[in-house]
């Protein structure tokens, strides 16, 4: 027989409302249905200027494109002042600007969400140029690598500013860049994303111009950072989000700012240590730091724990809620590997070399586990039934991208708490007849991209029949 593939994108049996993976304010997003919208489908729409080598494209209700139209032959070198920008989203992307001068952006009073991306000519932005624009809410300047520094009193205007995203330009200087930064300027500045810059060193008073800030999150992932002092956040009282992921700090240095920063006050509730070097044989103190603390979500993604047994985390955890354990090399789990995180609620295992998951038993309060890519296409098969997911109360489980062949009705049993299982490209050739009657409460399922040899008619197939479309 011909091996026929049945597609199921995203079947929804009833709409999936409210599912909340865990309680923290940064558990990982849900995967919503694709939608789409009229917006989307109208063409877009040029808005000028072509003239000046500036082509703007407004896609209708939802962005506005400024870009460069001819490259070299037109180049453009500054921003078109006379288009009129009526969408809320405005992106200026890859032009040949070298300076943003003040008047630059006097109609665009109604845009809340900007983005410079791409503009590899930028070398100065001139202060009181987003005077106006007292809606902006999202700010973002990526790769625009000659931007090195910025004016005192570039944000100035900038009172409604919640995001501020300085990816991967040339900034160099904490010291230099929290004088932009200050409260009286963004007083309500909630994420400031500093990714992919180089900063190396960060001194005790580098983050003193921000004394007061209402700031939030605080990402400094892959900025080259040597050496930060202990005492360096402590100008940040809010502070609860840290990403310090992908750097080169001395493991003792990053130990020793994580104490500090918690004995001086601010209540971290989420620590991003992504690609940080940690071992199984040499995190503890980290762990000690984390049990005392109220970090409710911890990432140690990229890090490496290949056997994850009850010396993983030794100490008890009861503030920890959402766990991101991604590639870090774990090809097992022991049963007790998570004793001692009681009120875990989201646990990320995705890209490990597991062939079933072992500590079912031990985490009662687990909601949303992720096991995507714990196999390749041509690899093991992953073991369901071992797994004994039905010992959980999990809302959603993804397998996406591991190998299952065959689902039988013993794989999955009663999970009756289920509403969204991701089962896109596990390789899966047949399902047996009530593997899926034991999810009595399944919202949403995704088969996508599998090997079916066989074809079921929608409102016919056996397979589903518990299931309410």
């Amino acid at each position: 027989m011909d091996m026929l593939v049945l597609f199921l994108t995203l079947i929804t049996f009833q709409s999936s409302t409210s599912l909340v993976p865990c309680i923290s304010h940064y558990c990982p997003p849900i995967p919503e249905k694709g939608k789409i919208t009229t917006d989307k489908e109208i063409p877009m729409k040029d808005v000028g200027d072509v003239e000046h080598g500036c082509h703007c494209r407004e896609n209708p209700n939802v962005y506005t494109l400024c870009f460069n139209f001819k490259d070299k032959d037109i180049p453009c070198l500054g921003f078109p002042r006379n288009v009129k920008v009526v969408t809320a989203v405005l992106i200026l992307k890859s032009t040949f600007i070298t300076e943003i001068v003040r008047g630059d952006f006097i109609n665009l009073e109604n845009v809340e969400v900007m983005t410079l991306d791409g503009n590899q000519k930028l070398l100065y932005i001139q202060p009181f140029v987003f005077e106006n624009m007292t809606k902006l809410t999202t700010l973002s300047f990526i790769f625009n690598p000659l931007l090195l520094s910025l004016h005192p009193d570039t944000f100035q205007g900038l009172v409604n500013l919640k995001e501020l995203h300085l990816v991967k330009n040339g900034l160099h200087s904490i010291k230099q860049l929290s004088v932009t930064l200050k409260a009286n300027i963004l007083p309500k500045l909630y994420k400031l994303n500093l990714n992919e810059n180089i900063f190396k060193n960060i001194s005790e008073f580098d983050f003193h111009p921000m004394e007061g800030s209402s700031l939030v999150e605080l990402n400094m992932i892959l900025c080259g950072i040597e050496h930060i002092h202990p005492r360096a956040l402590k100008p940040l009282k809010e502070l609860a989000a840290l990403r310090v992921g992908e750097n080169r700090i001395d493991f003792d240095f990053l130990i020793d700012m994580l104490r500090e920063t918690l004995d001086m006050g601010i209540n971290l509730q989420l620590l991003d240590l992504y690609s940080s070097g940690f071992r199984t044989y040499k995190h503890r103190s980290l762990l000690e730091i984390v049990a005392k603390s109220n970090i409710s979500t911890l990432i140690l993604a990229r890090n490496q724990f290949d056997i994850l047994d009850n010396e993983s985390f030794p100490l008890l955890m009861p503030s920890l809620i959402s766990l991101d354990l991604s590639d870090v090399s774990a090809q097992s789990i022991n049963n007790q590997a998570f004793t001692n995180l009681p009120n875990l609620r989201t646990l990320i295992l995705a890209k490990n070399k597991l062939s079933f998951f072992g500590a079912s038993e031990q985490l009662p309060n687990l909601t949303y586990l992720d096991l995507q890519e714990n196999t390749d296409v041509y690899g093991w098969e992953f073991f369901l039934t071992r797994s004994e997911f039905k010992r959980m109360k999990l809302e959603y489980l993804s397998l996406e991208n591991t190998r299952l062949i065959l689902l039988t009705k013993t794989d999955f049993g009663y999970i009756p708490e289920l509403r969204i299982l991701n089962l896109k490209k596990c390789n899966i050739l047949k399902i047996e007849d009530d593997t899926l009657s034991g999810l009595v409460n399944l919202k949403t399922l995704n088969l996508e991209d599998n090997r079916f040899f066989r074809v079921w008619v929608i409102f016919y197939f056996e397979i589903f029949r518990d299931l309410v479309i």
